[in-house]
């Protein structure tokens, strides 16, 4: 997956982290000959490991009342 992961960061550096840099990001792994499941799976792991860095930067989450 390191290589679909490059992928994803060198798409989204060369176009923007803009509003439909997933749709983008996805639409260039197929175009690009990866199947669909395995571009989905590739997305999904870099959404999940782009959340938890921010999470463990942030800390945890406080409810303000």
């Amino acid at each position: 997956m390191t290589d679909l992961r490059r992928m994803i960061i060198e798409r989204i550096k060369d176009r923007g982290p803009g509003p439909m840099w997933i749709l983008d990001s996805y639409y260039h792994l197929i175009s690009s000959g990866i199947a669909p499941d395995k571009a989905m799976q590739a997305l999904t792991l870099f959404v999940d490991e782009v959340v938890e860095k921010k999470r463990q930067r942030l800390g945890p989450l406080k409810v303000v009342e």
